[in-house]
């Protein structure tokens, strides 16, 4: 009887935890405000430790990808040491969104082996809601609203969510065998595309094409050995070749200044080590001397270097830098090793990832915002499939 009472214990405390694992990243693109979007990740940190605890073991410490995450982390939380700001408060904040980041994290791959309808499921409700909340923001705009709705309040925090939905959608086409299921899909791709437009954001575009160039080059070795590989490789060429001009155009926007005062700021200080997470990064530039910065930006007061990689070599030093890129490629490299059709969506969401970061981002810790959406969610898929085929050894 007991036995029995904990099995079925079991069972319902892995749907809620399966549950709340969706919400939390669904919830992103609908739910109001952060405190309301960070509530599910609270709640999946309290049902992590008691699943560990009494139903079943770790395994994602076997992984290589889950051991860099954990040196990087460790070594962001050590540069607190020598931060300028070493306010009790804000560290606290840092280890608990260190402590949310992992639970997360471990729970995606704990889900993904307790229930095999999961992944579909989880990449179903991320667009579905991305695409009502799109939907929903071209309906207010249409009124005269301007700004995206909950989180997604400013425009490139929109367009990069809103494109990260894009993409799974885009790879869900590329996946799904019947007629309705892609069309339906299809139409989510359509009203995320036209939002994403209508944001106006142009390394979202840039972002997108070369992720999307992924997904069709990962069909181009699939397709191989059929007639189907002829037109995607023209798909594939006319993709690189848009990459390269969306490319030239973006950088025309001489955003490359921001992080040159940044850069100019981490030699003369602490080039190795950089000057701790805690210290906030202001740049400076001259706006005057180059007015050309002010049509990409509203103003001249920039609040973070608007380049994950220059923060986080402002933060974390060389040592720091390294490390963050070292994660990147064990991940896409590790990815590429499982023969599940996930592993390029996980190399085109780290893809659209990369560049996205070379134009926006400042914190890689934090509660949950768009970097978990683009950077840490594909990491676990990552971590989940090297688990997998750990075990199937």
């Amino acid at each position: 009887m007991q036995i029995a009472q904990k099995s079925k214990f079991a069972e319902i405390l892995r749907y809620i935890f399966v549950f709340m694992v969706i919400l939390s990243f669904s919830g992103y693109y609908f739910l109001p405000s952060s405190q309301a979007n960070n509530f599910p990740t609270y709640i999946v940190t309290i049902l992590l430790i008691v699943d560990v605890c009494y139903l079943s073991k770790v395994r994602v410490q076997r992984t290589v990808i889950f051991r860099c995450l954990l040196v990087v982390l460790l070594y962001l939380l050590l540069s607190v040491s020598w931060s300028e700001s070493r306010g009790t408060d804000e560290a606290i904040s840092l280890l608990g969104s260190s402590a949310l980041l992992l639970a997360m994290i471990m729970s995606v791959e704990r889900c993904r082996r307790y229930f095999q309808w999961f992944g579909s499921s989880f990449l179903f409700a991320i667009v579905c809601c991305a695409a009502i909340s799109a939907a929903y923001f071209l309906y207010t705009a249409s009124g005269g609203a301007d700004d995206p709705p909950g989180r997604l309040s400013t425009h490139s925090v929109a367009a990069i969510s809103y494109g990260s939905a894009l993409l799974v959608s885009t790879f869900l086409i590329v996946k799904s065998s019947a007629l309705a299921v892609r069309l339906f899909w299809a139409f989510c791709f359509t009203v995320l595309g036209v939002v994403c437009y209508r944001l106006e954001v142009d390394f979202v575009w840039l972002a997108l094409v070369g992720s999307l160039s992924v997904i069709a080059f990962s069909r181009v070795w699939e397709s191989r050995d059929t007639i189907y590989v002829f037109g995607w490789m023209v798909v594939s060429t006319c993709l690189l070749g848009l990459f390269l001009y969306l490319f030239d155009s973006v950088l025309v926007s001489d955003r490359q200044l921001i992080w040159a005062s940044v850069v100019n700021t981490v030699y003369e200080n602490q080039p190795v080590f950089g000057s701790g997470i805690l210290t906030p990064v202001v740049p400076f530039v001259d706006c005057k001397q180059f007015p050309n910065l002010l049509d990409s930006f509203s103003s001249c007061n920039f609040q973070h270097p608007h380049n994950l990689f220059v923060a986080s070599l402002f933060r974390g030093g060389i040592v720091g830098l390294a490390l963050l890129v070292i994660l990147f490629l064990v991940s896409i490299s590790s990815a590429l090793e499982s023969d599940k059709d996930e592993k390029w969506l996980i190399f085109a969401m780290l893809s659209y990832c990369a560049i996205i970061f070379l134009f926006d981002g400042d914190q890689l810790v934090s509660k949950l915002d768009f970097v978990w959406m683009i950077f840490w969610l594909p990491v676990a898929f990552a971590i989940s499939l090297e688990v997998e085929e750990l075990e199937e050894e």
